[in-house]
């Protein structure tokens, strides 16, 4: 049962209790419309739940090419920094570019961590724009169900993809999506716009 129905349940109780109390000292024809009140009441607050849980397991989820929560690649820096409240820049190379992206190394960026998740932006140094995101946060998962502390081998038999070894990590590259893995275990997702050819 998800947080937000059990969030619903004093609710529930207290409406049968008064669902209850209602019945016992209204006249029988009014018992009905009651019930009937409190029924509508109940589903459309299971129904608001629901929405709202679809919406924040939207919020976490690691698209290839394209996103990693509400985080869009090719968003303009300014928009992701007021969205994130971004603090922190650094402009330096990744050496570690030429493992995880199948084009191989990639010009300086400017990195910025999210301040409460374990997201790192890369922004192109001249259009300022998002190109890269980097999760460590648990709370992120493909599609598919994949999450950080996945298992390589679980991870080839769902994606299929090119494995590249190199200073003791083990980079699973995809389309728009790489995944790497530090002592055999899912340690990060790379999400990434595929070059165009």
């Amino acid at each position: 049962m998800s947080r937000f129905i059990l969030h619903l349940l004093p609710i529930a109780v207290l409406l049968s209790g008064l669902s209850a109390r209602s019945q016992c000292s209204a006249p029988p024809q009014n018992v009905v419309t009651i019930q009937r009140d409190l029924d509508i009441i109940f589903k459309y607050a299971l129904q608001q739940a629901q929405t709202l849980e679809a919406f924040q397991n939207n919020e976490s989820i690691v698209e290839a090419g394209n996103r990693a929560g509400n985080f869009y690649l090719g968003t303009a820096k300014k928009e992701v920094e007021a969205n994130a409240q971004l603090k922190k820049f650094e402009t330096k190379s990744n050496p570690d570019y030429e493992y995880f992206l199948p084009v191989g190394y990639v010009p300086a960026r400017v990195f910025s961590p999210h301040p409460s998740q374990k997201i790192t932006f890369a922004f192109s140094t001249n259009d300022q724009v998002l190109k890269e995101i980097f999760v460590r946060d648990k709370t992120y998962r493909t599609n598919s169900g994949i999450r950080i502390g996945a298992a390589l081998a679980s991870v080839k038999k769902l994606v299929e993809g090119t494995e590249r070894t190199a200073k003791q990590k083990i980079y699973w590259v995809t389309e728009g999506l790489t995944f790497v893995f530090e002592k055999g275990v899912l340690a990060e997702f790379v999400v990434f716009s595929e070059a165009k050819k």
